[in-house]
């Protein structure tokens, strides 16, 4: 009788996992399955493993393919239960290629080739589990492929390189779904990217990116600029963004404080007066010299706001803010007019 086994966490399990299991049952007669115990994947680093041991091992069962379920308890174990279950072919996947080969004294060694773009519609909609995709100029990944198998639930699909032999190489060798030199078409099914390409680049495809939603992650520096660097910090929460207060109403609540209305008391916010504030609303566009903005919300919640929480003069008049983003940038000055242009 042929023995086989296989090892794995299998957690969220999916057809990845079912496909290995089915393919190192075909290998023999008696397939033995060893799930990782929650000990030993933290002692490996695996730390967010989602499903509980017993979930896994049930979902093993589950497939009607393994003969005998072990659970995998510590380092080193492999050799030990080679021998002790008397194994003929140890299965492991292709992306783990090389890393048992030490084994092959004991047994054979197959590595499977993985199942490319296994990341479920339903799981992804639901955050349980992420496609990522790498830009690159090289084909070395720093290690980066190899330590995501240590995360659950992100998978490592697609790379882009504006070089397309390098995108092609990168693909091969680490074995992903697939290679783009179109930027926007490698973005569509990705939901993490990690930036590794040179420094000149890197701010580019970052603003890219966060524009398509995407969750960045990027080699240090991002740009050797301060004023690049400021602007792609803003686009992690959007354009720039500045409020418009109306003079009028803002100058009763000063008198009454016996204060002067003093310009730059609400700091990047701008104090305006003349525009029909009850014509507003979101979508509305103003100029204003070079700078054109449009309104995204219309004020901060009410009275019961606390945006700005310790400012008596704010607080009433929290309605009428108008918080715009700022679609061309551009220096203004006090005293220029501003117009509502649609």
């Amino acid at each position: 009788m042929k023995k086989v086994i296989t090892y794995g966490t299998f957690d969220l399990f999916h057809k990845g996992h079912y496909n290995i299991i089915k393919r190192a049952k075909a290998l023999g007669d008696y397939l033995i399955v060893g799930v990782t115990s929650e000990s030993y994947d933290i002692e490996r680093g695996k730390l967010n493993v989602r499903d509980s041991l017993i979930k896994r091992i049930e979902n093993v069962r589950r497939t009607g393919l393994a003969d005998e379920i072990i659970i995998e308890e510590y380092q080193g174990q492999k050799v030990n239960d080679i021998i002790k279950y008397d194994i003929d072919v140890l299965v492991v996947g292709s992306d783990w290629r090389g890393k048992f080969d030490y084994l092959k004294n004991y047994c054979d060694v197959i590595y499977l080739e993985r199942t490319k773009n296994i990341s479920s519609t339903k799981l992804r909609s639901e955050g349980i589990i992420f496609n990522m995709g790498i830009v690159t100029d090289d084909i070395k990944d720093n290690d980066f492929v190899q330590e995501s198998k240590y995360v659950s639930g992100v998978h490592v699909e697609r790379v882009f390189s504006e070089d397309e032999k390098i995108a092609e190489d990168f693909c091969s060798q680490y074995e992903l779904d697939s290679w783009w030199s179109d930027y926007d078409k490698f973005l569509s099914d990705v939901d993490i990217v990690y930036i590794k390409c040179r420094q000149s680049r890197r701010a580019k495809f970052i603003e890219r990116a966060i524009e398509q939603g995407k969750y960045v992650i990027s080699d240090a520096p991002v740009t050797l600029s301060s004023d690049k660097l400021s602007d792609v910090h803003y686009g992690m929460g959007g354009r720039r963004q500045v409020t418009l207060l109306p003079y009028e109403k803002v100058k009763p609540y000063f008198d009454e404080a016996g204060e002067p209305v003093r310009y730059g008391r609400f700091g990047e916010n701008l104090l305006v007066e003349g525009l029909d504030w009850n014509a507003i609303v979101e979508g509305s566009k103003f100029r204003c010299g070079d700078v054109l903005l449009e309104a995204v919300k219309i004020g901060a919640g009410g009275l019961a706001s606390d945006a700005y929480k310790g400012e008596k003069v704010c607080s009433p008049m929290e309605p009428w803010f108008v918080f715009c983003q700022i679609i061309e940038a551009g220096k203004l000055r006090e005293g220029e007019e501003i117009k509502q242009v649609r």
